[in-house]
């Protein structure tokens, strides 16, 4: 998966068929976070920084030096604007992160490890051949999402940060 990809099925797969304000729970996939507003690093030469610092009205002295560039660049550097997030306000919906390497608030990830176990534990000792597992898998994880996405979702944004 890469960032095209996902913007692609994004619009026109999970936006155009959302019925009515959703919110959109996103991991911090590399691809989910495309940072509209960057700001300059370490990477970036003096004169990008200082076209950086210009273009938001920050002052600086020409004989400031990269780390001192780096640090009005850090007192002034906005919050991140995600396109994913701009995408889908776009379409009235918003879009929910949990914090980095907190999967537990992340409902899917609850729901998927529910599968897992339920599989573990029935499907595969009853001999169940591969295209029929398919299949009910997906009758599960529909059941699954049904029955705990609300709930998982209320304790997310309940838990959000």
């Amino acid at each position: 998966m890469n960032q095209e990809n996902f913007k692609h099925w994004f619009v026109h797969q999970l936006l155009l068929n959302l019925r009515k304000p959703s919110t959109i729970l996103l991991d911090n996939a590399s691809y989910h976070i495309t940072i509209l507003n960057k700001a300059p690093t370490t990477a970036n030469k003096n004169v990008e920084i200082q076209e950086w610092l210009r273009s938001n009205n920050i002052a600086y002295r020409e004989s400031n030096l990269k780390p001192q560039l780096l640090s009005l660049v850090k007192m002034n550097k906005p919050k991140p604007i995600y396109e994913i997030d701009n995408l889908a306000a776009e379409y009235g919906h918003e879009v929910l992160r949990p914090p980095p390497y907190h999967c537990i608030f992340n409902p899917i990830e609850n729901i998927w490890g529910i599968t897992k176990n339920y599989y573990r534990d029935h499907v595969g000792r009853k001999g169940v051949p591969l295209n029929n597992l398919v299949q009910y898998g997906k009758k599960l994880f529909r059941k699954l999402l049904q029955r705990y996405g609300v709930k998982l979702l209320s304790i997310q944004k309940k838990n959000s940060f």
